[in-house]
Protein backbone atom coordinates (compact mmCIF):
# COMPACT_ATOMS: atom_id res chain seq x y z
CA UNK A 1 0.00 0.00 0.00
CA UNK A 2 2.90 2.40 0.92
CA UNK A 3 4.38 2.10 -2.66
CA UNK A 4 1.16 2.34 -4.55
CA UNK A 5 0.44 5.74 -2.43
CA UNK A 6 4.18 6.79 -3.08
CA UNK A 7 3.87 5.80 -6.83
CA UNK A 8 0.55 7.72 -7.17
CA UNK A 9 1.74 10.43 -5.70
CA UNK A 10 4.94 10.92 -8.15
CA UNK A 11 2.55 10.52 -11.16
CA UNK A 12 0.18 13.28 -9.79
CA UNK A 13 2.37 15.32 -8.65
CA UNK A 14 2.66 17.62 -11.35
CA UNK A 15 -0.53 17.87 -12.08
CA UNK A 16 -1.49 18.75 -8.49
CA UNK A 17 0.77 21.54 -8.86
CA UNK A 18 -1.08 22.84 -11.66
CA UNK A 19 -4.09 23.13 -9.57
CA UNK A 20 -2.82 23.97 -6.28
CA UNK A 21 0.87 25.03 -5.30
CA UNK A 22 1.95 22.53 -2.90
CA UNK A 23 3.80 23.00 -0.58
CA UNK A 24 7.37 22.38 0.09
CA UNK A 25 8.60 19.35 1.84
CA UNK A 26 11.63 17.53 3.08
CA UNK A 27 12.07 13.06 2.36
CA UNK A 28 13.71 11.27 5.04
CA UNK A 29 15.17 7.73 3.92
CA UNK A 30 15.97 5.17 5.76
CA UNK A 31 18.69 2.72 5.52
CA UNK A 32 18.98 -0.65 6.71
CA UNK A 33 22.37 -1.11 7.76
CA UNK A 34 22.40 -5.04 6.06
CA UNK A 35 25.70 -6.21 8.51
CA UNK A 36 24.26 -5.39 11.26
CA UNK A 37 21.09 -7.24 10.19
CA UNK A 38 23.12 -10.14 9.19
CA UNK A 39 25.33 -10.95 12.40
CA UNK A 40 22.41 -9.45 14.54
CA UNK A 41 22.80 -13.35 16.20
CA UNK A 42 26.25 -13.18 16.85
CA UNK A 43 25.88 -9.90 18.40
CA UNK A 44 23.45 -11.20 20.55
CA UNK A 45 25.32 -14.33 21.43
CA UNK A 46 28.41 -12.16 22.17
CA UNK A 47 26.27 -9.85 24.35
CA UNK A 48 25.41 -13.17 26.08
CA UNK A 49 28.19 -14.31 26.70
CA UNK A 50 29.98 -11.50 27.98
CA UNK A 51 26.61 -11.28 30.58
CA UNK A 52 27.22 -15.05 31.30
CA UNK A 53 31.09 -14.32 31.41
CA UNK A 54 30.38 -11.73 34.15
CA UNK A 55 27.51 -13.82 36.31
CA UNK A 56 31.01 -16.57 36.35
CA UNK A 57 33.10 -14.06 37.52
CA UNK A 58 30.63 -12.86 40.03
CA UNK A 59 30.03 -16.46 41.58
CA UNK A 60 33.26 -16.92 41.57
CA UNK A 61 33.95 -13.75 43.39
CA UNK A 62 30.71 -15.03 45.85
CA UNK A 63 32.57 -18.08 46.63
CA UNK A 64 36.81 -16.59 47.33
CA UNK A 65 34.18 -14.58 49.95
CA UNK A 66 32.50 -17.28 51.24
CA UNK A 67 35.85 -19.74 51.83
CA UNK A 68 37.34 -16.61 53.23
CA UNK A 69 34.99 -15.85 55.75
CA UNK A 70 34.86 -19.90 56.84
CA UNK A 71 38.61 -20.04 57.32
CA UNK A 72 39.28 -16.78 59.15
CA UNK A 73 35.33 -18.60 61.65
CA UNK A 74 37.56 -21.94 61.62
CA UNK A 75 40.80 -19.45 62.89
CA UNK A 76 38.55 -17.36 65.39
CA UNK A 77 36.73 -21.09 66.39
CA UNK A 78 40.64 -22.15 67.34
CA UNK A 79 41.82 -18.91 68.58
CA UNK A 80 38.63 -19.48 71.13
CA UNK A 81 39.33 -22.61 71.89
CA UNK A 82 43.33 -22.17 72.97
CA UNK A 83 41.79 -19.13 74.70
CA UNK A 84 39.50 -21.21 76.60
CA UNK A 85 41.88 -23.58 77.50
CA UNK A 86 44.43 -21.38 78.98
CA UNK A 87 41.59 -19.69 81.27
CA UNK A 88 40.87 -22.84 82.11
CA UNK A 89 44.74 -23.92 83.27
CA UNK A 90 44.69 -19.81 84.56
CA UNK A 91 41.79 -21.16 87.23
CA UNK A 92 43.14 -24.43 88.13
CA UNK A 93 46.41 -23.14 89.25
CA UNK A 94 44.49 -19.96 91.16
CA UNK A 95 43.15 -22.87 92.79
CA UNK A 96 45.95 -24.60 93.97
CA UNK A 97 47.23 -21.91 95.32
CA UNK A 98 44.23 -21.20 97.31
CA UNK A 99 44.02 -24.25 99.11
Amino acid sequence: MTRSRAKFNEENFQIMNLIRAQPTFKAVFFQIDKDMKKNRKTTYEGAAAAIEKHMEEAENTKMAIAADEDAQRAAQAKLLAKSIDMIDDLSREVRGLKM
